[in-house]
């Protein structure tokens, strides 16, 4: 009687504790009671109906099964229903396999995708294998995409067979992704796989295929990645891979395009590569772009440097700011990246700093600060006109640009342009 009050009068809340107190008490919270529950106003009512007819299975009276496939085809899964797709595939019978089927086969993106993560998330052997029968029937890309979505990258039972059938595909993207599966799967047949397929004509699948091998591992793939940091297209990819690999010569491999490389792509990506792992050499190269000729360079060294966040690196920073024009953008970036760093090298140049930035850097080069806007504080105080949605017509904005306080204006317009902020 208890239970019947708190049903029909209480809160939300209390009603859903209700439904769980007395999931167990069949005598007390009757089938049909929870059949009635699932038509309730209350969307948390009914989901918690719902699950507790499918956590008491075969001994529920009623037919909850025909009731899911009836909403789940006509499409009545509003709040409270969320778990019917996942209900049907752990029930696992004919007619559950073939409504979920239909919803893959017909149902828009949002609903197939629903019904696939609830037959991958349930794992049975035959619902996969018919997810496998529908990619072979398939003419529809768009819909053997949703299944490769959801299937490669889970550890579905089968998973082999749709590494097979993604790999005939044409579709580039879609064979890339079976190449990374076959590198998470990392069995021996995979690794030979993944040879042939340096050979493929498109360029993202060989890409794909070095950066599984060099996931993988071992002196062959190390071998194959130091080979193809001299194809134009596939050295990045080289470059990314010699980094997953970690091994000694592959990073002593990254520390020379660091130096070296005549490529600023490349330069710039090994550059943060070796401020995480190139040691003692990488430090070196770090420091030597900092004087770079190329602007990008000297900007990534800058930003590589802090990585490294050694004493001798916050040094050679502190020098390197000493020689460079107060002017110069790329200055602002060198005081503030030293001024996170800290410790004596940064002390030592606290006035050289401070003249750069000022004595509070909120801003950096890139925000409102580095334009010469902010007071000491921080803030830029404005009067905002242009009928924005969602400010005030007064406000404080701070660094990066969020209004944060509407009070204490100063006589600073400012509007709200197609673009944005548009200071005056």
């Amino acid at each position: 009687r208890l239970c019947l009050d708190v049903l029909r009068n209480g809160s939300s809340q209390q009603r859903s504790e209700a439904l769980w107190a007395f999931q167990s008490k069949p005598d007390l919270l009757t089938d049909d009671l929870l059949f009635e529950l699932l038509e309730d106003g209350d969307p948390n009512v009914r989901r918690t109906a719902l699950q507790t007819l499918q956590s008491r299975g075969e001994d529920a009276t009623g037919d909850l099964e025909a009731l899911l496939i009836d909403r789940l085809e006509s499409g009545d899964l509003g709040q409270g229903w969320d778990d019917a797709e996942q209900i049907l595939a752990s029930m696992g019978t004919p007619s559950a396999n073939k409504a979920l089927m239909r919803r893959v086969a017909e149902g828009t993106d949002a609903e197939a995708r629903r019904a696939l993560q609830a037959i991958v998330y349930n794992g049975d052997a035959d619902q996969v294998s018919g997810l496998a029968d529908l990619v072979r029937s398939s003419d529809d890309p768009m819909e053997r995409q949703r299944i490769y979505d959801s299937i490669l990258y889970s550890n579905a039972p089968g998973l082999e067979e749709f590494v097979d059938l993604a790999l005939e595909d044409d579709n580039p993207g879609v064979k890339s992704q079976a190449v990374y599966t076959l590198g998470r799967i990392g069995t021996p047949e995979s690794r030979e796989t993944l040879m042939e397929l340096l050979e493929d004509e498109d360029v993202g699948v060989r890409g794909a295929s070095l950066q599984a091998l060099a996931t993988m591992g071992g002196k062959e793939a190390e071998d194959l990645l130091l080979d193809a940091m001299h194809d134009p297209e596939m050295a990045s990819t080289a470059l990314s891979g010699l980094q997953t690999l970690g091994t000694r010569s592959a990073r002593e491999a990254l520390v020379d395009v660091a130096a070296h490389s005549d490529d600023v792509n490349l330069r710039t990506q090994a550059l943060y590569a070796v401020s995480w792992s190139g040691g003692r050499e990488g430090e070196e190269a770090i420091i030597a772009a900092m004087s770079d000729e190329d602007e990008t360079v000297r900007q990534t060294a800058f930003s590589a440097i802090q990585s490294v966040g050694t004493s001798r690196a916050a040094e050679a920073l502190g020098q390197q700011l000493s020689q460079m024009d107060p002017e110069d953008p790329l200055a602002m970036q060198a005081a503030s990246t030293l001024r996170s760093m800290g410790g004596s090298a940064a002390s030592e140049h606290e006035d050289l700093i401070e003249e750069i930035l000022g004595s509070n850097d909120t801003g950096g080069m890139w925000g409102l600060g580095g334009m010469g806007y902010l007071d000491g504080l921080g803030y830029l105080e404005l009067e905002l006109e242009g009928g924005h949605d969602s400010y005030p017509d007064e406000a404080r904005i701070n660094a990066q640009g969020d209004v944060v306080d509407p009070e204490y204006l100063e006589e600073t317009d400012a509007t709200w342009g197609d673009t944005g902020l548009i200071i005056e």
